[in-house]
């Protein structure tokens, strides 16, 4: 379940949210819950339909636990060998979207959801490193980013 004091952040405004009070798992559903807790003032945002339940299951389930969020890329490259650093460099760029987009990670504007984490670390296994965990911080919070 949701912590109490947890609040919509309206920098999170992609963020597809829920209305459905018919769904059986809407009070488990990070979805649900930031739906509900956005500001009266706030006229507009993206949605799951309704028609998203088939079954009593949701494709957009989004389970609302706290999980360890994590930013900054600077000891991602110390196990890497200078050589092979630019193209670790790229390659996470490229899965990433854009160089604007690895800064705002590299800053903590966003935070590397565990699944992002996963993938990052395949790209420095396939460049020999085995740190297990590179990223410069960590933080435990809701993933507002799958």
């Amino acid at each position: 379940m949701v912590e109490n004091d947890f609040i919509f952040n309206e920098n999170t405004g992609n963020f597809l949210m829920c209305f459905n009070r018919e769904c059986t798992t809407c009070s488990e559903c990070l979805r649900y819950v930031v739906g509900q807790q956005i500001s009266q003032k706030r006229t507009w945002g993206l949605t799951v339909f309704p028609n998203a339940l088939h079954d009593g299951k949701c494709e957009y389930f989004q389970k609302a636990e706290l999980v360890e969020l994590a930013y900054g890329f600077h000891k991602v490259y110390a196990g890497v060998p200078k050589h092979l650093r630019s193209s670790l460099r790229h390659d996470i760029t490229g899965f990433l979207g854009s160089v604007g987009t690895y800064y705002r990670y590299d800053k903590g504007e966003r935070k590397l959801s565990p699944a992002q984490q996963e993938v990052i670390k395949g790209y420095m296994a396939e460049y020999g490193s085995k740190e297990e965990r590179p990223f410069d911080h960590y933080e435990i919070g809701y993933n507002m980013r799958d």
